[in-house]
């Protein structure tokens, strides 16, 4: 092969590259769109299901039980 056909034959592989690569990003971009409407679903919901350290209760409810336990030993 001439030296001018493998560069084009070198560019049309970075091109086909480029392609896969630009597909790929597009793909993790809506997956991160998509989880990140989720995120925003929940939070928006305000039941603080999110945090299952306290068995998933609201913020309210967590702060109840800890002054809660504060009277109870004082």
């Amino acid at each position: 092969m001439s030296c001018r056909a493998d560069e084009i034959a070198k560019l049309d592989k970075k091109i086909s590259d480029l392609r896969e690569y630009d597909k790929i990003c597009k793909q993790r971009k809506e997956h991160l769109n998509n989880t990140t409407q989720i995120i925003d679903e929940i939070l928006s919901e305000g039941s603080g299901t999110i945090c299952t350290a306290n068995g998933g209760l609201p913020p309210e409810d967590r702060r109840k039980l800890y002054y809660d336990h504060i009277f109870l030993v004082a």
